[in-house]
């Protein structure tokens, strides 16, 4: 089992790289949900390197330090090693959107209200939560109130995208009237991959400094 640290929060994690292509993959850390690349050839030739003998030249020179880490930035967009990351369905199916989002490696769950998601959401930190009301009425989202009332503790684990005929995709000012990150309009559900990752960006680095502190204090 390769045994790795989350570059974000420092979480210890253990993989069985055996499982794994020799190639570079990418995951959503469990504890912070930042972007974590591990590559299978790159581990097992380090591993086969023995180190070297105590009190050569080798064993005294200081190690090399370790390139940083990028930034996280979009989930993953395949298999994640750990299960695939999920996604939950709030209300009204989308058989369009549905299809874009497990497109991307998500599997979907789909619940028809608010008060169900709500209770999963709380205990299973979906990765990202899409709502689609019946009927788009002026906020705060009655037939979402018991997701979008939600505490920041519970809220800021998964990533809230409303999706409705009558709103301009990525519209921050709407978003924050509805409480959620990102809004969605169905004509542009054939770009949901990249308007999700640039706003999924937005919404890690705007926690980067939190999750840092959180980690320290863990």
């Amino acid at each position: 089992m390769a045994k790795i640290n989350c570059n974000s929060c420092g979480k210890k994690l253990q993989i069985d790289e055996t499982k794994l292509p020799m190639q570079e993959v990418k995951f959503a850390c469990p504890n912070c949900k930042a972007l974590i690349l591990f590559h299978r050839g790159q581990y097992e030739e380090e591993a086969a390197v023995p180190p070297p003998p105590a009190g050569s030249p080798e064993a005294a020179r200081p190690a090399a330090p370790a390139p940083a880490e990028p930034s996280p930035a979009a989930p993953p967009v395949a298999s994640s090693l750990l299960g695939q990351p999920q996604a939950l369905f709030v209300g009204t199916p989308q058989p369009a959107l549905e299809a874009a989002v497990k497109s991307i490696g998500f599997s979907l769950r789909h619940v028809a209200d608010a008060e169900t998601a709500r209770d999963i959401i709380c205990s299973e930190h979906p990765l990202l939560v899409l709502l689609s009301p019946r009927q788009l009425t002026a906020p705060p989202l009655e037939e979402m109130a018991a997701l979008t009332a939600l505490v920041p503790a519970d809220r800021r684990e998964s990533f809230f995208v409303l999706v409705a005929p009558e709103l301009r995709t990525g519209d921050g000012d709407t978003a924050f009237f509805y409480s959620v990150n990102l809004v969605l309009a169905p004509k542009d559900f054939g770009s949901f991959r990249p308007v999700y990752q640039e706003a999924y960006r937005a919404h890690q680095q705007s926690y980067k400094h939190f999750r840092a502190f959180r980690g320290r204090m863990e």
